[in-house]
C-alpha cells in the first residue's frame, strides 16, 4: 500500500467523521431551537402567580410592601 492511497484513506475517514458531526450539531441546534421557542419571549409577559400567592409585582413597582393608591 503507497503512501498516497493510505492518505486518501485517512483524508476519506476524517471527512466522514467531519459530515457525521455536523449532521448531528445541525439537529441538536434543531431540537434546542424547537424546544426553546416559548421561553422568555417578550409576548408571553410573566409566568401566572400561582393561586394563593401574593404577587411580588404591584401597581408600584417590585417593591411587594408597597401599598396600591387606588
Amino acid at each position: 500500500m503507497s503512501l498516497a492511497a493510505a492518505r486518501d484513506a485517512y483524508t476519506s475517514g476524517l471527512n466522514i467523521v467531519a459530515v457525521v458531526c455536523a449532521l448531528v450539531a445541525a439537529t441538536t441546534a434543531v431540537i434546542a431551537v424547537t424546544a426553546l421557542r416559548g421561553v422568555g419571549s417578550p409576548q408571553g409577559g410573566p409566568a401566572p402567580d400561582t393561586p394563593g400567592q401574593a404577587s411580588a409585582r404591584t401597581a408600584e413597582g417590585d417593591d411587594p410592601r408597597a401599598v396600591p393608591k387606588y
